[in-house]
């Protein structure tokens, strides 16, 4: 018998530094174990407590140790603009796989409320 194993890695919500000011995210960045061949990991967030996840990368490029998401992709989906808290769900689908770490950077508009 074959037994599959996923993590599921769900961030803490990051706002910048201030709730109340709208953000963009730009860019992010993975950074993991070298990926085992018909490995994937999979890059989710949410925006302002939604309860939907949107994925904006899947890995699957054997022996790599790191993958991004960069601002003006459209596939799998375009990164998310406008928000005002942002979490990340990171998904792997080996038991094999240690995520060591990831990084996002944030352009923070001045939108405060009036």
């Amino acid at each position: 018998a074959t037994y599959g194993h996923n993590s599921v890695y769900e961030s803490k919500r990051f706002d910048g530094g201030n709730p109340s000011l709208r953000k963009d995210l730009l860019d992010f960045t993975i950074f993991h174990e070298y990926l085992p061949a018909s490995s994937t990991v999979t890059i989710q967030y949410r925006v302002d407590q939604n309860t939907s996840w949107t994925t904006i990368l899947t890995n699957t490029t054997a022996n790599s140790v790191s993958a991004s998401a960069l601002s003006g992709q459209t596939s799998p989906a375009a990164l998310p603009k406008n928000f005002k808290e942002i979490e990340f769900r990171l998904v792997t689908t080996s038991a094999n796989i240690e995520i060591t770490g990831f990084s996002f950077r944030l352009d923070i508009m001045d939108k405060r409320p009036s």
